[in-house]
């Protein structure tokens, strides 16, 4: 099949090692970040690397474009959520239509379903209603993009894939080095972590590019949905973990949320989103699953990296330390 790769927010992460992933499976690959971020570790992989400034001139008829980056993080300002997960991911989709990419993915997450508890025990599916608070910013920005792109998709010939990945992990350290007194933090060891392997979102990506037939939205998520106690353990086995985290609890959390908020503020950060306590407890809390029925179905996608090979491949004392990177 002809055409091109573009795939954004190459310098972070999962960009990158879409790129990396791509570039093994002989697909013509370009790689886009912002200007003056370095992109040397593809560049010598073989992958052609260019700035967004570049891509009128780099997108083409038949092309598939990748939509890798956005605003991560947990706190920030909701006008550059709108900004850059919502209406630049509309303008991106837009570019496609009018060069005749055959197909842009937008690659969203199940945040976008929130993580408020539902009445079923049910997995979650494509078909569920999402359920936001109010300080769920980034899964809020998802789900706005995710509603503008399939506005825009009805009158559009370049076909659209909505792909809604768990936590993504692997081929790095899971987790930094760990001190005995700065090990990290648990609110509930029983909360469910939705994880997806790189190689299984990577075979989910080029699934759905590929098939013609594939559009709409896809949870992709591995089948092995560990409590957070369970994955722990494990990550204490194979290394990742020198120290269990501190178990703080509900009362905990409010107190660690409080010492944020006026660390913040002294440093002239301004105070926490509103509702972020909330919508956080909520994320630490969450006992949700989710389905791949769909995506199995219309393509036959299966994860083929279990957890157990994940997590060994992630253990931090057989990787040097990773760079720094930004998505």
């Amino acid at each position: 099949m002809s055409g091109k790769w573009l795939v954004t927010g190459a310098n972070g992460y999962l960009g990158g090692e879409v790129c990396r992933g791509l570039q093994k499976e002989d697909y013509d690959v370009c790689a886009l970040a912002r200007p003056g971020h370095t992109l040397d570790s593809l560049e010598k992989c073989g992958v052609t690397c260019h700035s967004y400034d570049a891509l009128p001139g780099l997108m083409a008829e038949g092309d598939v474009f990748v939509h890798c980056a956005g605003k991560v993080c947990d706190t920030g300002l909701w006008d550059d959520y709108q900004q850059i997960n919502v209406d630049w991911t509309l303008s991106l989709y837009e570019q496609a239509i009018q060069r005749g990419a055959r197909c842009f993915v937008y690659v969203s997450s199940v945040a976008a379903l929130g993580y408020s508890k539902r009445q079923s025990d049910i997995d979650l599916d494509e078909s569920d209603e999402p359920l936001l608070t109010t300080g769920e910013l980034y899964g809020r920005s998802k789900l706005l993009a995710e509603q503008a792109l399939q506005q825009r998709s009805r009158t559009a010939q370049t076909r659209l894939v909505i792909l809604r990945p768990g936590f993504i992990y692997g081929r790095r350290p899971l987790a930094p080095s760990q001190r005995w007194l700065r090990r990290g933090s648990i609110v509930d060891p029983n909360q469910r972590v939705p994880l997806v392997h790189v190689d299984n979102f990577l075979s989910a990506l080029t699934r759905t590019g590929k098939d013609t037939n594939a559009s709409g939205i896809f949870l992709v998520v591995d089948d092995e949905q560990p409590m957070l106690g369970e994955l722990n353990a494990l990550k204490l086995e194979y290394g990742i973990l020198q120290y269990p985290p501190w178990r703080i609890g509900k009362t905990g959390f409010r107190l660690l949320c409080l010492v944020r908020n006026l660390a913040r503020r002294l440093r002239g950060q301004g105070a926490l989103p509103e509702g972020y306590a909330a919508s956080q407890y909520l994320m630490r809390t969450r006992s949700l699953s989710y389905s791949t029925k769909k995506l199995k179905g219309q393509t036959g996608w299966e994860p083929a990296v279990s957890l157990e090979v994940g997590l060994q491949e992630s253990d931090a004392r057989k990787q040097p330390a990773p760079e720094r990177l930004d998505s």
